[in-house]
């Protein structure tokens, strides 16, 4: 994360921002407009912590990724092919998540 911006007196930070706009894409865009338009504030509330969920999950697997990957290159050795399965799989939803977003 970077340096937290000030406006006014809130701090926010880039991680906030990201985690502020995958839970409203994923409640307000994805979850009330596609999957139950007529839901009240409680289940978009349902919607968005799911969306904050998944979104930390995806960042944390890209983290761990990419730390497997830096000690696995210095001792030299291959990354075990579950592992660069999994972490392509989540970069691959990770993406198709970026495209909806962007398209919808």
């Amino acid at each position: 994360c970077t340096r937290p911006v000030e406006f006014g007196k809130l701090n926010v930070s880039t991680c906030d921002a990201i985690l502020f706009m995958l839970s409203t894409s994923l409640s307000q865009d994805l979850y009330r407009g596609f999957v139950n338009p007529r839901a009240g504030d409680a289940p978009g509330l349902v919607a968005a912590a799911r969306g904050i969920l998944l979104g930390a999950a995806l960042v944390l697997a890209a983290a761990g990724g990419a730390f497997l990957n830096l000690a696995f290159q210095w001792k030299q050795r291959l990354l075990p092919a579950a592992i660069v399965v999994v972490h392509a799989l989540l970069a691959v939803t990770g993406f198709g998540c970026l495209l909806v977003a962007a398209f919808t």
